[in-house]
Formats: structure tokens, C-alpha cells, sequence
């Protein structure tokens, strides 16, 4: 029963957030990876908040702004990581276009590693999960 509250709560604070911050992004021009984005923001909001609180000794409103915050603090720190604007008009594309062809090894090392550490962290993030529920 805990399992599936906490689920929903992440569910639910995971969306809102998601949507949140997909709103502010397409206001800039970003609009890819939003499953992504709200996988991650999911993930930590589960995980954190259910190693953030105690099963049995807290309120469900308590538990749900422990979620909150975990979340908040979350998509804060994905979105400042996965912040890159898209060129708006010829010049930057020009610029751009220069620029990745002076570093395409480097981006595909770099592509590579980030892509690894991405599904590293939600395999983390699922154990965590899996392992806090195994302890109780």
C-alpha cells in the first residue's frame, strides 16, 4: 500500500513539475527530451522521497512536501544541466555549424559519456527505490 501512494505522489508531483518547466523551456525555444526529462524528474522524486522519510512516523501531507522538494530540487538541477538554446536565426546557425565541426569527436565521446551516465543514474535511482522498500 505504501508503494503504491508513493508512487502515485511521485507521479503526480513529477508531472506538474514536468509540465512546469516544459512550459518555461518551449517559452526559450528548447522543446526535445521531454519524456526523458520527466523520467529523471520521476526517478529522484521516488527515490529521494522515499529515503527522505520515515514510513510510518510521518503525516501524508508531510511526506507529500518531502516529495515536493526532493522534485523541485530535481528538475532544478536537471534542467540546469540539460539547458542549451537552439539557434534563432542564420548567424548562429553559422556559428554552430562551425563550431561542431571543429568538435564532432569530442561530442560523440562526449554523447557517449553523458548517455551511460544518464542511464547510470536511473538504474541508481531504481535501486535505491527497489532497496528502501526491501528494507522495511
Amino acid at each position: 500500500m505504501v508503494i503504491a501512494v508513493d508512487l502515485i505522489t511521485a507521479l503526480i508531483i513529477a508531472s506538474g513539475l514536468s509540465y512546469l518547466f516544459a512550459r518555461n523551456l518551449k517559452r526559450r525555444g528548447e522543446r526535445s527530451g521531454f519524456f526523458w526529462f520527466f523520467l529523471m524528474i520521476f526517478m529522484t522524486t521516488w527515490a529521494g522521497g522515499v529515503w527522505l522519510t520515515a514510513f510510518e512516523s510521518m503525516r501524508p501531507v508531510s511526506r507529500g512536501l518531502v516529495f515536493l522538494a526532493v522534485g523541485l530540487a530535481g528538475a532544478l538541477v536537471v534542467s540546469f544541466l540539460a539547458g542549451r538554446r537552439y539557434p534563432r536565426n542564420r548567424h548562429e546557425t553559422i556559428d554552430l555549424l562551425d563550431r561542431a565541426r571543429e568538435g564532432r569527436e569530442l561530442e560523440k565521446v562526449t554523447y557517449l559519456s553523458l548517455n551511460v551516465l544518464f542511464w547510470a543514474v536511473l538504474f541508481v535511482l531504481l535501486a535505491a527505490i527497489v532497496f528502501r522498500y526491501l528494507l522495511d
